[in-house]
């Protein structure tokens, strides 16, 4: 039986879903470990064996908790490279946990850098000032001008862990910047030549990872601690944190095909970043504030930033109690010159052992037949030390992709041999490059495994299926009048492409344009919220593609609350003649209304209107309340289901008397009583991926009255001429009471049927006699007389008992009503607040008559007759704007007291009136 001495696998689910960064295992018949591996994100591991041992190894994988799953006990798919297939179940159990260390990214600024920044904004505008919220935020923004900091962060992190295509991006875009022509001072790679060439100044020693160490410890930029000596040349404060360079120098060494190469990158590092860098240029103008009190340069510098999405320090600003935090490391592995940076470590200490600049010969594609081919298509490639299997990877460097963009780019070969492989190409667009992704080993280093590729050369190719893709800024809007940059790339590059922007539906751009190219874009000024299509359209020998990619002309909103107003129909507010806001009381077991006056301001965008403005009112810390705008009664007692939301606007632009100016709320009577606290809660919708929120907290204390005592008693009309033969029911005259009581200061709590319930008339309602005959009719059953008292006392008739209580009879609708100034018997018509509406005379008919009883006689409008009251203030008008919590609507101030005729409603002053003689 034939001996091994490595084993190639790949690992992955029914539909082909790769298991990354799982520890692979062989073990001997005896359970002895003979070798372990670790996936990598294309599920692919190889196993170098300690010792050559038979093939029939048991293969294992060990999960997040350290379960071992059997592979054997899964499809096995022979090739080049064994592949085994594991349910989607099982595999999702075997994930590792998060990896232990993370790959330090942090604030683009420094800590201590962002902090003179800000107190420099503080110098130009005082804090919580509108100008330094827009100052600070510009000052976020810097980064390196040439492109976004955060992505060239990701390639580093994806070539420490292996990836082709990061490495090959992270290689190709520094030695661009390191072929720009432009002065800088060449500090780092002054030191690093010294360093590689093993001078006074490499410490370490000529090792090759001694003297990248010291090359890597050189990139810390703020004068390196530890006991090596240092230039003071190095000695350089930078605006952006060690631990990212550090980063990036992570990558360089794992993209490095020699030391030349890796001195060539840091010569285009130092080039690209930190010798023009904005945020090194801001940070220099903000202690020239601060020390010198020089401000111009740094204003100018603030103004000129150009924002990136990712840009800028943590959210919230930087906490100097909460530290970026670094990954702990055991000795002997801890370098305090690296800040515990274990995976440059484990680079470093693998640069010896032939993984990073060893000698093993690397791979060679010498042709690829044929050189342009569909998706589907069959391909060859031809070349030297292919060795026994590993994936082709049809590459993409589309600016700021770390890895491939499109499943399946890297593909397994249907035959693999060490000079040819024949592999047949995946859909998804592609650049012109192949290259190889081929295990050369996995190291155990620092107590983890590292996958590491065999180095090699990449192949033009033009292939796989027409392609189109659209940059834009991450964000999902524009702001009107910004200059937008638009990139875009196609495939092929020699197929014909077209750009289109569409405003609002109407094309306002259609051009032929490079497959590979970008541009400025000015964004027209619009003033209300505008739909945005861009359609890149790529038209090549493998089809069409198309990419549109949709954004808005916007600008978020901020959001206020500006007041609170407390009612429960009459309230005063925003008056001009020195009366405070919510001057009048409210009752005990009332419902009660909130109306909350919500400030909008966008710039002038929109009108600065809001729309889908919405909130909740929580009374107590427990019982929350939605908005009550929209809501229509759908019966006596009921509501239905409104809107919640309302479109804000300016303060300055509400109308009181437009009740949808205001988000509303109700405090059922239940809760309303004592004193209260109340947590008013506005937000607005999502605009430009933000939503605008504030709060407000505040108290409120009802006034504890005992409840007017009502009774109603229901008449028949059976009047020959006009009559109606019919009363109205129980529940009927209950609701007409309870309407009334919505405009009166008194809880309807003490409501109900009179001692005689009922009562037949033949008087005609039609004149002024027949209504006042049946005024007496009714008071005559109300009054206890002599007769009846006595007769009581020997229980032969029932004396009412009730002569201090107010008696209304209800009658059909009509439009008359009557009263006794004072007394205790009225009538009222009954009210249908379904059928009749919220504008029925009849609405305020009862509480009308009551006042009558009450004592009050008419105020002289809306040609109101009789002894009339003198001196009435605002000429009997209500002045404030009113709310009838019943129909949920707001009342012009316009309107006529409700001792009045006409359009009318409770006033403030009758209400405070009215509240005094019933208490």
């Amino acid at each position: 039986m034939s001996r091994t001495s490595m084993i190639d696998g790949r690992i992955a689910s029914e539909k082909d879903t790769p298991l990354t960064r799982a520890t692979v295992v062989a073990r001997t018949r005896d359970g002895s470990v003979a070798g372990e591996s670790i996936t990598d994100n294309r599920g692919l591991f190889r196993i170098n064996l300690n010792r050559d041992v038979e093939p029939d190894l048991q293969v294992e994988v060990v999960g997040a908790e350290g379960k071992i799953e059997k592979l054997q006990e899964h499809d096995l798919v022979e090739g080049p490279v064994f592949d085994f297939r594991i349910p989607g179940k099982v595999l999702e159990k075997l994930k590792p946990a998060k990896d232990a260390f993370p790959l330090l990214s942090g604030p683009v600024y420094d800590p201590q850098a962002w902090e003179t920044i800000r107190a420099a904004v503080g110098q130009l505008a005082p804090r919580g000032d509108k100008e330094f919220n827009i100052l600070l935020n510009a000052a976020r923004c810097p980064g390196p001008p040439i492109f976004d900091f955060d992505d060239m962060l990701d390639i580093a992190s994806g070539a420490i862990l292996g990836n082709l295509a990061s490495q090959f991006t992270l290689a190709e875009r520094l030695e661009r910047f390191a072929e720009v022509d432009v002065p800088y001072e060449p500090i780092l790679v002054d030191v690093a030549t010294r360093a590689l060439k093993g001078d006074e100044f490499s410490q370490p020693g000529s090792t090759p990872e001694g003297r990248t160490r010291f090359l890597a410890q050189t990139m810390r930029l703020d004068g390196p601690a530890g006991p090596r000596p240092i230039p003071d040349d190095l000695n350089v404060t930078c605006a952006v944190p060690h631990t990212r360079w550090l980063t990036l120098m992570g990558g360089m060494v794992a993209s490095a095909r020699s030391h030349d190469h890796l001195l060539h990158m840091t010569r285009g590092l130092e080039i690209g970043f930190c010798r023009h860098d904005q945020a090194q240029n801001l940070l220099s103008m903000a202690n020239l504030l601060l020390h010198e009190g020089v401000e111009a340069p740094f204003r100018e510098a603030l103004l000129s930033m150009e924002c990136g999405p990712d840009d800028g320090p943590v959210p919230g600003g930087w906490n100097p109690r909460k530290p970026i935090p670094t990954p702990e490391c055991d000795p002997p592995f801890r370098q305090p010159e690296l800040d515990c940076f274990p995976p440059l470590e484990c680079f470093f200490d693998l640069s010896s052992t032939g993984g990073i600049f060893g000698k093993t010969t690397p791979y060679f594609i010498a042709s690829i037949t044929p050189e342009k081919a569909c998706a589907g298509t069959r391909i060859v490639i031809k070349g030297t030390n292919f060795g026994r299997g590993g994936m082709v990877c049809f590459g993409d460097e589309r600016p700021g992709v770390a890895a491939p963009a499109v499943a399946g780019q890297c593909v397994r070969a249907i035959t693999w041999t060490d000079t040819e492989i024949e592999v047949e190409v995946p859909s998804g667009g592609f650049s012109p490059y192949i290259a190889l992704a081929i295990i050369e080993s996995t190291e155990r280093v620092c107590g983890r495994s590292f996958t590491i590729y065999r180095k090699g050369n990449r192949v033009a190719f033009e292939g796989g299926s027409t392609a189109a893709s659209l940059s834009l800024p991450s964000r999902s809007w524009f702001e009107p009048g910004e200059t937008a940059r638009i990139s875009w790339r196609g495939h092929p590059i020699s197929a014909p492409a077209t750009l289109e922007i569409k405003v609002d539906g109407k094309t306002e751009f259609n051009q032929r344009v490079n497959p590979v190219s970008h541009m400025q874009w000015p964004v027209p000024t619009v003033t209300d919220p505008t739909r945005v299509e861009m359609i890149f359209t790529v038209d090549g020998p493998c089809g069409r593609a198309v990419d549109t990619q949709v954004r808005e002309i916007n600008i978020a909103p901020t959001l206020a609350i500006d007041g609170v107003e407390i009612t429960q129909g009459i309230q005063t507010y925003g008056r001009t003649d020195g009366t405070p806001d919510n001057d009048l009381a409210t009752i005990s077991g009332k419902d009660t209304i909130v109306r909350v006056y919500i400030d909008a301001d966008r710039r002038g965008f929109f009108g600065n209107r809001v729309p889908d403005v919405t909130g909740m009112l929580t009374v107590d810390g427990i019982h929350q309340l939605m908005p009550i705008n929209g809501e229509v009664p759908n019966s006596c007692s009921g509501w239905a289901a409104g809107n919640p939301f309302i479109e804000a606007r300016p303060a300055s632009q509400i109308d009181r008397e437009v009740t949808d100016h205001t988000l509303n709320f109700r405090i059922p009577r239940a809760l309303s009583s004592g004193t209260r606290t109340l947590r008013i809660d506005i937000t607005g919708p999502e605009i430009n991926e933000t939503r605008a929120r504030h709060r407000l907290d505040t108290t409120w204390s009802w006034r504890t009255e005992a409840a007017l005592p009502v009774r109603h008693v229901r008449i028949r009309d059976d009047n020959a001429t006009n009559g109606t033969n019919a009363r109205p029911s129980a529940a009927e005259a209950m609701c007409t009471l309870r309407r009334g009581f919505d405009l009166l200061p008194t809880p309807a709590d003490n409501l109900g049927a009179a001692a005689r319930p009922t009562h037949n008339t033949t008087r005609d309602l039609g004149t002024d006699a027949g209504v006042g005959g049946l005024l007496a009719d009714v008071h005559a059953l109300h009054a206890c007389t002599t007769t009846e008292y006595l007769w009581g006392l020997f229980r032969r008739t029932v004396c009412p008992a009730e002569h201090d209580i107010i008696w209304v009879g209800i009658t059909h609708p009509f439009n008359r009503g009557m009263g006794y100034v004072p007394g205790t018997t009225c009538l009222s018509a009954r009210f249908d607040p379904v059928g009749m509406g919220q504008r029925s005379i009849l609405r305020v008919k009862t509480a009308h008559e009551i006042g009558h009883n009450l004592g009050y006689s008419h105020v002289p409008l809306g040609g109101a007759a009789g002894t009339l009251e003198p001196g009435f203030p605002n000429g009997g008008m209500l002045i404030d704007v009113a709310f009838d919590p019943f129909f949920n609507q707001a009342l012009p101030g316009t309107r006529n007291d409700i001792m009045a005729y006409g359009t009318r409603w409770i006033s403030g002053y009758n209400w405070s009136r009215f509240q005094t003689t019933i208490s």
